[in-house]
């Protein structure tokens, strides 16, 4: 009995354990400063949207199914957004920022609406 997908390429296969890898070493590097006082822990903390970002990044990149590219879009989207008041980008605060998931969701629509077009133009 083969347990393994046909359908999908060991390139595709090998991003999970990057991924997984990559966010391991990430938090060892993290810890590991805040024990030698080089950086506080609770910074780390601020940047936990681009975990959603990263994830979005890589149903992008290498979709399992036709809806991932969706999911990931959404995923980077609302991502960015999380991370402007999370960093205080622009001095926006959560209380601030509210109106830019408007200006997001409004945005992923439009992308949404333009590449199921482009695919619905592609299959004629």
């Amino acid at each position: 009995m083969n347990l393994e997908s046909n359908d999908v390429s060991p390139q595709r296969r090998a991003l999970g354990p990057l991924i997984g890898g990559l966010i391991l070493i990430a938090l060892g590097l993290a810890l590991f400063f805040d024990t030698i006082n080089l950086w506080e822990f609770e910074d780390v903390f601020r940047f936990w949207p681009l975990a959603l970002v990263g994830l979005g990044l890589s149903k992008l990149i290498s979709p399992q199914k036709d809806d991932d590219r969706r999911g990931g879009l959404w995923l980077v989207g609302i991502g960015a957004w999380l991370l402007v008041p999370s960093l205080r980008l622009f001095d926006l605060g959560w209380e601030d920022s509210w109106p830019l998931i408007l200006i997001v969701i409004g945005l992923l629509i439009i992308i949404q609406s333009l590449l199921i077009d482009r695919r619905l133009g592609a299959n004629s």
